[in-house]
């Protein structure tokens, strides 16, 4: 599916579901949400552009071993996406850059939205 059919079909399911009427009632959970946590000890900062430094390292030392000696002279990236489909863009760009033309494998059934973090990039 091609990835400008793909958000029509997304902008017309939001007006099936009545998006629009619902967005104020989002809105004031937002709010609520948002006035506990203020009264909490907690800010409501983004992470840094690199995520969360502590989940990187668990996540580089869960993938290699702790004692991998390429963790240990910091020869490890990681990177933390926003969500899954953000981590399968990220991954995209990433094997284009480095690997062009290498083979990606996508799984049936899949969400549209996975096709699109390969095809909207320079892929066929």
């Amino acid at each position: 599916m091609h990835c400008s059919a793909l958000a029509i079909m997304m902008l017309k399911s939001f007006e099936e579901t009545h998006f629009l009427n619902n967005l104020s009632l989002t809105v004031l959970q937002f709010k609520k949400a948002e006035n506990l946590m203020l009264k909490s000890d907690k800010n409501k900062e983004y992470l840094p552009i690199e995520g969360l430094n502590a989940f990187n390292k668990a996540t580089a030392e869960l993938l290699h071993g702790a004692d991998n000696p390429a963790i240990k002279q910091h020869r490890v990236a990681t990177v933390q996406g926003l969500s899954g489909s953000g981590s399968l863009l990220l991954g995209a760009a990433l094997i284009e850059r480095y690997f062009p033309g290498a083979k990606v494998l996508i799984s049936n059934p899949t969400w549209d939205v996975h096709f699109c973090s390969f095809l909207c990039l320079t892929w066929s």
